[in-house]
This record gives C-alpha cells, structure tokens and sequence, in this order.
C-alpha cells in the first residue's frame, strides 16, 4: 500500500513538471524561462532511480492503452518536424529559420547525450539501467528526442507568437506523455528532455 501511494505522488508530480514546465510567456510564471528549464533538467535526473515505479503508475492510468497516444508520438516525430521548419526556412521565413536552428541545437544535444548515457530503453526489460557510451538505438532513452524537439519547437513558437504558447507546450507535453506510453521512454527521459529542448531552443534564439 506504500508503494503504491509513493508510486502515485511520483506519477502527479511528473505530471505537474512536465505539464507546469513550459516557459511560456503568456502563463507569467514566476520562475524565469531558463529557470524552469533547468529544473525540468533537474527533475529529470532526479527521477532515475524512481523510473520503473513511476514508469508502471503512469501505465495504470485510465486511457494508457488508447491509440491516440500512438498517433500523437507519431506527430511528434523529430523528423516532421524538421522536414516542416526546412520547408518553412526555404520560403523566407524568419520563423523557419529560428526553428530550423533550433531543432539543430537541440538534436545535436540530445544525440550527445544519449550516446554518452546509454540508457535501455522500457522494451529492453533490463529497467532504466545506463551502460555507457553507445550508438545503440535500444540504449538511447535518455533523454527523448521526440520531447526535446516538440518542446524547442513550442519555445520557438512562444518566441514568435505568445498568443500560441500555451497550446503549443500543451502539445509538446502530450508528445512528451505519449512517448511513456507507447513504451518508448522512462519519465526520467522526458522531462529531461523538455527542460533541454527549451534551453536548446533558447540558445539557438539569443545567437540568431
């Protein structure tokens, strides 16, 4: 019974960072932008040795098992969005530009990242265990590509129209979720990845 209550704090708290991260204008958060970023960065290795009870309570959850979560990580496939700020970057535009650096830095530190980390990923069943340097796919949960780049894209978005912040982090978190449960990812690994797809994009932004 212990457990299982712990298990479902750790499962609200992840819901409120990864939901509560978004440094978004609009919702005049206390924290600084960087700040809240960096604390979902912080959050995230906190949550490392916390994954499987975490992993597991998310999975109880009412709706885990709909395919919307399948058609949202698919949406949210780094590589549509690249293809996307490329072609927007193509015709002119100075949000292509901006996203289409920012998607850059922030895919360059994420692959850093999980080759340095290499992190089993759920499928594996070895648990959120860290081998080591690798190019391994199966080894590269940590963090979430997907996350990191929905989030850098919400930020750019946030840079170039406020009005829109708020849904684009509310869709950049629901990548984030998706990708917990379709199996791809521990908790750890996305909401790390969100702080670091916001302090990517926020980089790209100041040395445009």
């Amino acid at each position: 019974m212990k457990k299982d209550w712990f298990s479902t704090v750790l499962v609200s708290l992840l819901l409120v960072v990864l939901l509560g991260n978004a440094p978004v204008q609009a919702a005049e958060l206390v924290l600084r932008p960087d700040a809240a970023a960096f604390i979902s960065m912080a959050a995230g290795i906190m949550l490392v040795p916390w994954d499987q009870g975490v992993y597991q309570g998310i999975h109880e959850l009412p709706g885990s098992n709909s395919v919307a979560w399948k058609g949202i990580s698919l949406a949210g496939d780094p590589a549509l969005a690249a293809a996307a700020a490329l072609t927007l970057a193509a015709s002119g535009s100075e949000f292509g530009r901006d996203l289409s650096r920012a998607l850059l830095w922030n895919g360059l530190a994420t692959l850093g990242i999980k080759t340095l980390t290499g992190m089993a990923r759920p499928e594996m069943g070895t648990g959120p265990v860290m081998t080591g340097p690798t190019v391994r796919d199966e080894y590269g949960a940590f963090p979430s590509a997907h996350t990191s780049s929905a989030f850098a894209a919400a930020t750019v978005i946030a840079h170039h129209y406020p009005e829109h912040a708020k849904w684009a982090y509310l869709a950049a978190a629901l990548v984030g979720l998706s990708r917990i449960f379709v199996e791809a990812h521990w908790p750890s690994n996305v909401v790390f990845g969100a702080g670091l797809g916001c302090i990517s994009a926020q980089v790209a932004l100041d040395w445009r």
